[in-house]
């Protein structure tokens, strides 16, 4: 963090404690991993370490922000404000990504991820996933495909005045040039 913070200027850092994942469980099981299984001690020992972390990037006039990602402890809008409250600090929040939410079978819409972690919310990644109704996989796609309502995100997070980092997140196999041509035409929409 010294180091992005010295020599490149970054004060926003997407953050990651430690994946959880159940025994004998499949990664793509989403909900049955990270916050799924998830007990005192994995939120006590969480909480220490971003203590640790939080106070080194407040020292640096930096922010951490743990992605809303499967496998994680930090998964879903509850584990977060869970987690968040134990930590306690206003530099230590969330990187909101709904495309990982939207595949989670445990998943909240966009109105209530934003009631329950909406003022900790810090970054945000802008993805679209596609998933059949029966869940059985997915697949990301770019922001126009519109299985997510990408626009009612933003507009949502205008509302809450949210002037934290807002990135589009390209995470399918071809051309990143193109689709990140495609996903800023569609913001700038």
């Amino acid at each position: 963090m010294n180091w992005a913070v010295t020599n490149a200027g970054t004060h926003s850092f997407n953050f990651f404690t430690g994946g959880l994942l159940r025994p004998s469980v499949a990664y793509m099981d989403f909900d049955r991993n990270g916050s799924g299984f998830a007990d005192d001690e994995h939120y006590e020992k969480a909480a220490k370490g971003l203590k640790i972390v939080g106070a080194e990037a407040a020292g640096l006039g930096a922010v951490i922000a743990l992605e809303t990602h499967n496998c994680y402890l930090h998964d879903l809008p509850k584990a977060c404000s869970k987690l968040l409250k134990m930590v306690d600090m206003d530099n230590v929040g969330v990187n909101y990504d709904h495309g990982n939410i939207f595949i989670n079978k445990n998943g909240s819409s966009i109105e209530e991820v934003l009631n329950i972690i909406g003022d900790k919310i810090l970054y945000v990644h802008l993805k679209n996933m596609f998933v059949p109704f029966d869940k059985s996989f997915f697949l990301s796609t770019r922001l126009e495909e519109g299985h997510i309502d990408t626009m009612d995100v933003v507009k949502r997070l205008k509302e809450r005045n949210f002037n934290g980092v807002l990135c589009t997140e390209y995470a399918c196999t071809g051309d990143g040039i193109i689709a990140a041509k495609r996903d800023g035409d569609y913001l700038k929409f």
